[in-house]
């Protein structure tokens, strides 16, 4: 069976990722992989500069597995990317392996997640509200900065859904989904 293809959704917090990953997921019957990061902030309560390396492994795990349960595509909310522009944001922190990985594992499509949603306050896990255009810049950078193939996703609900669909179809012509 042929390895799927890995879909990203990428962009900053609050811009409907997690959402879009269930939708897509769920309308091509496959599987999609969370942020691993949300999960590790709920258990710990806050997380540190030394809960990079944490994240960035318990990421790569749940991915690996989740990799081998899926269909011809397969989407995650976030990737070593996004652990990257995070750890550089908040601790300062640039790691060659990380870096290395990133670019060693690139998606074969992102969903770049634009700002037009409202943000949403969410407890602990989203502190950047005041902070958007700055950080979906460092996100559509990132992508540009590695040549990663990506589409902007824009709109509410349905609206940004269909985005979504018509971008992985522009992508992937040929791919029966």
């Amino acid at each position: 069976m042929p390895k799927p293809l890995k879909i990203v959704l990428h962009g900053p917090e609050s811009t409907g990722k997690t959402e879009l990953c269930a939708q897509l997921a769920a309308h091509f019957r496959t599987v999609w992989t969370p942020e691993f990061a949300r999960h590790f902030l709920d258990v710990k309560g806050e997380i540190c500069a030394e809960d990079v390396w944490p994240i960035f492994y318990g990421a790569a795990a749940w991915q690996i597995a989740d990799e081998k349960r899926a269909r011809k595509l397969w989407f995650c909310d976030t990737d070593a990317l996004a652990t990257k522009i995070y750890a550089a944001h908040y601790y300062g922190a640039k790691s060659p392996e990380i870096t290395e990985f990133a670019r060693c594992h690139l998606a074969d499509f992102y969903l770049l997640c634009d700002i037009d949603l409202p943000w949403t306050p969410d407890g602990a896990q989203r502190d950047l509200g005041h902070l958007r255009p700055q950080m979906m810049r460092k996100f559509r950078d990132e992508l540009e900065f590695y040549g990663a193939p990506f589409a902007l996703v824009r709109g509410f609900g349905e609206t940004r859904f269909a985005a979504a669909l018509r971008a992985l179809q522009t992508q992937f012509p040929d791919a029966s989904m």
